[in-house]
């Protein structure tokens, strides 16, 4: 048996014990560097002093690593989770301590008045470009950010609550 000469256990035993050094080393440096991103996903309810229109809103987020997608739809919609439509309009990722999203969505987003008619003004336009920054949450269930639109409103800075997830086995209230 010329495997189990002298040379030959002394090659496979460095061999195996230089894999379990690699292994460790990589291992602890993984533990000690190597940290998953806080999860944010979910739905916010937002709401800003400085629009009426984007109060109430509903910001839905969902995110893979330091890639997030998301949707700003209306409360009315967002309620009703079969009516929600499983399309994110804003897409982006982690950008040092900040979020940035950026896409198209309704012009009502975007709108600077707080009157009716500026509303329907906004809403008869095309899907308007905007960008979306998240700064870093206070807490596991508030994000803070800033929204960019185009012209009239430059910016609008809120605050969005995140709404509590609905299992599976929970019913919607309706009766049998």
């Amino acid at each position: 048996m010329h495997f189990l000469n002298k040379t030959s256990l002394i090659f496979y035993a460095s061999a195996i014990t230089l894999v379990v050094s690699l292994f460790m080393i990589v291992t602890r440096y993984g533990e000690a560097n190597l940290k998953a991103e806080k999860k944010i996903a979910g739905k916010y309810t937002i709401a800003t002093s400085s629009s009426k229109t984007l109060n109430g809103q509903v910001l839905e987020l969902d995110q893979s690593g330091i890639y997030l997608n998301g949707g700003l739809y209306a409360a009315t919609i967002a309620q009703d989770d079969r009516q929600m439509p499983k399309v994110y309009s804003l897409s982006g990722s982690k950008q040092g301590a900040r979020w940035v999203l950026s896409g198209t969505t309704a012009a009502a987003a975007c709108a600077s008045g707080d009157s009716a008619s500026d509303v329907r003004q906004q809403q008869g336009q095309i899907a308007t470009t905007l960008t979306l920054t998240i700064e870093a949450a206070p807490s596991p269930t508030i994000v803070q950010g800033q929204l960019t639109c185009p012209t009239p409103t430059p910016s609008v800075s809120f605050t969005a609550q995140k709404q509590p997830e609905i299992t599976k086995g929970e019913v919607s209230g309706k009766g049998h």
